[in-house]
């Protein structure tokens, strides 16, 4: 008789170390890979803590059968991840992401008492460009501290380029890793993590009435967190807005988002005219999954980085904009643009672009919103699973030993040291 053919595809298992799934650009990318995954018959595995679970904004997400919380016990920076071991099978192909180097370098020691896997792959997906999270030599302001935690930070990027480890949100913020840490990353257009999009088609009618409905309701809609001035274009947005509205009175705004500077957005809104203030809507936290709605009911969308294309794919013209700016400057149309879409050079002024959509005709209107929407289709994939088909040039721990001991030094000091320069009169040398 014949050997009979296993034809039982391997088996597949994400593991998301990020402990907080709230409202934001990281958390909704995470967010959609485990319920890609779940969905797809994969084994999902998500790093947390009793507390993150409780306020995660995904809990249908986190709830799914297939996904398994893993607790985390006590602070990190202590008990470096401290967990009850996670078993695996033989014919498991495991893919890990972190999102910071000191989350990447504690989640190694998984890989490390992991051996019996057919594959285990640990990629660190670099959201930003600055700040101590990303650059944790940067938590000391002492020259000698930062210089020596430095040196230690560029052998750790040089490790993990060496195993193509590192993954990014953005092209910027793969230019700022190999600035800083002055490391070559190859083929680094690969490197950027695609959007996980569901795409849908719509018909004639729904450009149509768009256009013809431009006169009665003009609906610009924006979505960011209110962390200024990093995305302090919604600032300047309100101003805009409120301008605009003495001149057009059938303009209404839709601001998604929460956050930190939200007061600011609260005075501005209160120095408009009641006319303008009845006519803009603050909408808060959304789900990813509800966030097509708002979308689809606008006439505009302006924004920057990942949620540009959350409104693009709802097909309305969308108009990148300047970060890291309080004024709301714009890069033109994403059809007629090129290279990067998170950008902070000098701009352009929002003003004449809301007033050409408005007047100009429905035909040019829908051509408009025709050709950003199959620019985001260009640029944006819907296949998640090219994600499991990377690999690192090995799949053992690359944090271990010597590297492992000082990496449980440094977490330790950034919080010593970050709570140190919170006291009063607490002074340091200036870098």
């Amino acid at each position: 008789m014949d050997k009979e053919v296993n034809t039982i595809a391997p088996k597949k298992t994400l593991i998301v170390n990020y402990r907080e799934l709230r409202i934001g650009g990281i958390e909704t990318y995470l967010a959609k890979l485990m319920l890609y995954s779940a969905n797809q018959g994969y084994r999902v595995i998500w790093l947390t803590t009793e507390k993150a679970y409780k306020r995660c904004h995904f809990k249908d997400i986190v709830d799914h059968p297939r996904v398994e919380r893993v607790i985390l016990k006590g602070k990190s920076s202590v008990n470096w991840l401290k967990h009850d071991k996670i078993s695996f099978q033989d014919e498991e192909h495991v893919t890990m992401f972190s999102v910071t180097p000191m989350t990447f370098m504690q989640a190694e020691q998984i890989r490390e008492y992991t051996k019996n896997v057919a594959s285990f792959n640990h990629f660190m997906a670099l959201p930003h460009f600055t700040g101590s999270d990303y650059f944790p030599e940067r938590t000391f302001k002492t020259k000698l501290y930062r210089k020596r935690w430095y040196n230690y930070m560029k052998k750790i990027a040089t490790i993990l380029v060496e195993n193509d480890c590192v993954r990014a949100f953005s092209m910027k913020h793969l230019d700022f890793f190999e600035e800083n840490y002055g490391v070559k990353i190859e083929n680094k257009q690969e490197k950027i993590l695609k959007k996980i999009n569901l795409i849908k088609d719509y018909p004639d009618s729904y450009f149509e009435e768009k256009a013809q409905k431009r006169q009665d309701e003009f609906r610009i809609v924006t979505c960011g967190r209110f962390d200024f001035p990093h995305k302090g274009y919604i600032l300047g947005l309100l101003d805009e807005y409120a301008e605009l509205k003495k001149k057009y009175t059938q303009l209404k705004l839709v601001v998604i988002g929460y956050g930190k500077d939200g007061a600011r957005v609260d005075e501005k809104i209160a120095q408009m005219s009641p006319e303008a203030q009845k006519d803009i809507e603050i909408v808060g936290a959304v789900s990813p999954f509800d966030l097509y709605d708002y979308f689809e009911e606008g006439h505009l969308n302006i924004g920057l980085a990942g949620a540009l294309f959350d409104g693009a794919i709802c097909a309305i013209p969308s108009l990148c904009a300047r970060h890291y700016c309080e004024d709301c400057e714009v890069y033109g149309f994403i059809s007629d643009m090129e290279g990067t879409y998170l950008r902070d050079e000098p701009a352009l002024r929002l003003q004449p672009f809301i007033e050409k959509l408005i007047e100009i005709s429905d035909d040019e209107y829908i051509n408009q919103a025709k050709r950003d929407f199959q620019r985001a289709k260009e640029l944006k994939t819907n296949y998640p699973e090219y994600l499991f088909e990377q690999q690192n040039k090995s799949s053992q721990s690359v944090i271990k030993g010597c590297l492992k001991l000082r990496a449980k030094k440094l977490s330790l000091l950034k919080v010593l040291t970050s709570k140190m320069y919170k006291l009063p009169g607490y002074e340091s040398e200036k870098k």
